[in-house]
């Protein structure tokens, strides 16, 4: 993770003054207290531009009330799929798009734009442009790194939800050599995730 932040600060914060426009959220389930957020800072050679956020105990980090009642051993891939790797998920896929709008209303802040790093995601090479200012110029709502290609299991949460839907045409049927999204990078439109259609679908 200290490594991740270095290469954070080397190859994107400290090139043409991009640390002006980005916050650094470090969200976390108990792991980091105010004695870590000194070493992270030493280690972005910043003060002020990270910020801690514990997600435990939240509304972030609980069960979908549809899933309140479940027991994990019955669930498709556990433990492979622990219960902490199924929330992580969800907060990316769902609930991080909440977060900024609350935060947004809570604070007047106006965060439009989300760059995604995993602990473990490193940036190699310098990258020289404005990755928000770049997004918002072309009217991006979604950038990834590369891609994963759809999976069996994708195809067993198709052939599930189609079960509930059986109204629903998709528009094709899985196909396991398609291009899905790699997500431990990414950068995407808040607006976008939070518009009505999107917020559905999710």
């Amino acid at each position: 993770f200290l490594h991740s932040i270095e290469l954070l600060r080397q190859n994107y914060l400290s090139i043409n003054n991009h640390m002006a426009n980005t916050d650094v959220f470090i969200f976390h389930t108990g792991d980091f207290n105010s004695t870590d957020l000194e070493v992270f800072e030493n280690h972005l050679g910043a003060v002020g531009v990270l910020r801690l956020v514990d997600l435990s105990g939240t509304k972030y980090w609980a069960r979908p009330q549809s899933n309140a009642d479940d027991r994990p051993e019955d669930w498709y891939a556990w433990p492979l799929f622990s219960e902490g790797y199924r929330r992580m998920m969800h907060w990316f896929a769902i609930d991080v798009w909440q977060f900024f709008d609350e935060l947004n209303k809570e604070t007047g802040c106006s965060y439009r734009y989300l760059f995604r790093l995993d602990e473990d995601s490193f940036i190699h090479a310098p990258i020289e442009y404005d990755i928000f200012e770049l997004t918002k110029t072309r009217k991006f709502v979604y950038g990834f790194r590369m891609c994963a290609y759809e999976m069996k299991v994708t195809q067993r949460m198709s052939n599930n939800w189609l079960k509930g839907h059986p109204r629903f045409a998709p528009q094709r049927e899985i196909d396991l050599d398609m291009c899905g999204f790699y997500n431990n990078f990414f950068v995407a439109d808040i607006n976008f995730f939070l518009s009505p259609d999107v917020s559905k679908f999710l």
